[in-house]
């Protein structure tokens, strides 16, 4: 699942969906590009995910999210 939304709401989303979905891993995606991509390596390997993330890293991540 992914849950694109503004930067300042990245933390109020991991805690509603740890909060409702206790079952599902959540991951936030932040920071340089080194470690947004530990984190989408992260996802790869994970079944059941929330991949939160705000709407510049979506745009600048495109390529990335299209293949997941």
């Amino acid at each position: 699942h992914l849950i694109i939304c503004p930067k300042s709401l990245l933390w109020q989303w991991y805690g509603e969906c740890e909060r409702w979905r206790p079952d599902m891993k959540v991951i936030v995606v932040d920071g340089n590009k080194k470690d947004r991509e530990k984190l989408y390596e992260e996802a790869r390997q994970s079944e059941n995910y929330f991949l939160v993330l705000g709407y510049e890293t979506a745009r600048v991540d495109e390529n990335i999210l299209s293949s997941l």
